[in-house]
């Protein structure tokens, strides 16, 4: 459980990095710092639809679908509050 959570926090740190950088980047374009958490929505529903299908003799792959489907969303949220705050760090600053 101790590794899970630290690859947990990896995944939140690594996403609200990119999140950040893209903001510093592409400062003008306000959209552009929502794209990882988008993409991460997007793939996190996909593999939780993936391991609520899974076919009774599929072994493990319903659990390793619900651990990607997990990650993923752990990185939707991160890039998202990292976004939030950047949002509201440019509107308080200017």
């Amino acid at each position: 459980m101790n590794r899970l959570l630290i690859i947990l926090l990896c995944i939140a740190a690594s996403f609200s990095m990119i999140t950040f950088f893209l903001y510093k980047w592409f400062s003008k374009l306000k959209i552009v710092k929502y794209l990882p958490s988008v993409l991460c929505l997007f793939v996190g529903g996909f593999y939780f639809y993936l391991a609520k299908t899974a076919s009774n003799g599929s072994g493990f792959e319903d659990l390793a679908n619900m651990l990607m489907a997990m990650i993923f969303l752990v990185g939707f949220a991160s890039g998202l509050v990292t976004a939030l705050i950047a949002e509201l760090w440019s509107n308080y600053n200017s």
